[in-house]
């Protein structure tokens, strides 16, 4: 009966992920052998998995790592442990995903002033994106004549 409360227990503390809060939880073992279609995932099939004595951990690759700095989660990259939590990982994604995000609107908003600023400079050099048309067509049809001229006097 011990065992059964103790998976309702645990099941519990998942959802609330509340499960620092119940120390016998980490001490506590099955008394008996029930069988049931709740399997406890092994430490080999998944690591990422989180458990009752913590959270999960992560390895972070050398980009994650120039994240981590970058958002000044650590000082430097030799400082940052070998396994962190995915929580932090995941805040620390997030942020640089926002980050990225609110460059690449500056960008845009700086890209989209300088074409305004060249377009009137050109609309006031008489430039129009109709005159270059007609002038491109010009040139093809110039090379297009000689062209023929050449190969004319070649027969």
């Amino acid at each position: 009966m011990y065992s059964l409360r103790a998976l309702c227990q645990v099941v519990r503390a998942r959802q609330t992920r509340l499960i620092s809060n119940y120390p016998t939880l980490r001490e506590s073992k099955p008394t008996t052998n029930v069988t049931s279609n709740v399997q406890e995932p092994s430490p080999q099939q998944d690591s990422n998995v989180e458990s009752v004595l913590g959270p999960r951990m992560y390895e972070p690759t050398k980009w994650d790592k120039k994240v981590l700095v970058w958002m000044k989660r650590f000082r430097n990259v030799d400082e940052i442990p070998a396994k962190i939590s995915t929580e932090t990982m995941n805040k620390t994604q997030s942020r640089f995903r926002i980050r990225i995000a609110n460059l690449m609107m500056i960008a845009t908003v700086i890209g989209v002033m300088v074409m305004v600023y060249t377009g009137k400079q050109a609309q006031k050099r008489g430039e129009t994106i109709d005159q270059r048309n007609l002038d491109w067509h010009k040139e093809v049809q110039r090379e297009y004549q000689k062209s023929l001229a050449t190969a004319g006097e070649k027969k």
